[in-house]
């Protein structure tokens, strides 16, 4: 074996632990975060479309970034961005009771229809009950302050959390240009680990009659998110770190031979 071959052989074998994963979904905004367990139970003018699922690794840390506009009929207009809007005629929060199916609620004061995900076991999803502590955005002293200036986050296996454009920095605090009032450019990535036991990160949005109570309304949204997931970091698996290990030793013999 020649040291070009070593060399590109101990390249191969240690990148497999950092090598970039990335995949893209179009959350259509009648995606409906709930639709993860069950779409059963919404009512108003509808119980939406399932929710795009996106393969995660337990203990990793991911990327979450969104490009598009999504509008929920009348009262939002043309819409907005996965930051979400704020909305006259409509409730001051967003206050998403949980549908009864394992999963949380959610409330966000002062903003409507922002992208949301939440992560669940597919092995051993829940099926009856609240979930989890229901996040609470946007209010002083609440659970995650403000969601947009959070440089990472770990929400709670079949927790319901806010993910908006990915990115850090709201119109208060917006280190550059202020897109559609909410979200803004030049932000920072935002991180977000997932839980133990999870994996699947399923993205969508918490809707109901006038974004209060059980989830509803979703029939009459328009517009889409293409979304990309990102892997920033994983735990390697045992097979990866012997990989590894055969690397470093490759590399190691090269060096030797070549001193």
């Amino acid at each position: 074996m020649n040291k070009t071959t070593i060399a590109t052989f101990a390249m191969l074998l240690t990148g497999l632990s950092t090598s970039a994963v990335a995949t893209t979904v179009v959350v259509n905004g009648t995606a409906n975060i709930y639709g993860a367990i069950s779409l059963t139970g919404a009512s108003g003018d509808g119980s939406g479309t399932a929710p795009p699922v996106v393969a995660v690794t337990s203990g990793s840390a991911i990327d979450i970034t969104s490009t598009g506009t999504i509008s929920c009929g009348t009262f939002c207009g043309a819409g907005n961005g996965a930051d979400g809007g704020s909305y006259a005629g409509l409730t001051t929060a967003t206050a998403i009771t949980s549908p009864g199916n394992g999963l949380s609620g959610i409330t966000f004061t002062g903003r409507e229809m922002f992208l949301v995900g939440v992560f669940i076991n597919s092995s051993a999803p829940p099926t009856t009950g609240t979930g989890p502590t229901a996040l609470n955005y946007g209010t002083s002293g609440s659970t995650a302050s403000d969601a947009s200036d959070v440089m990472s986050f770990e929400p709670g296996l079949n927790q319901v959390f806010f993910i908006g454009d990915g990115t850090e920095g709201n119109a208060g605090v917006c280190p550059g240009p202020v897109v559609d009032g909410m979200s803004c450019t030049g932000g920072t990535l935002q991180t977000t680990y997932v839980p133990t036991g999870a994996n699947e990160l399923f993205l969508g949005f918490t809707d109901g009659n006038g974004f209060s109570g059980p989830p509803a309304a979703y029939n009459d949204n328009t517009g889409s998110l293409n979304t990309t997931v990102a892997l920033v970091s994983s735990v390697p698996e045992p097979g990866t770190m012997l990989l590894m290990g055969f690397g470093l030793v490759a590399v190691g013999l090269l060096r030797k031979k070549l001193a």
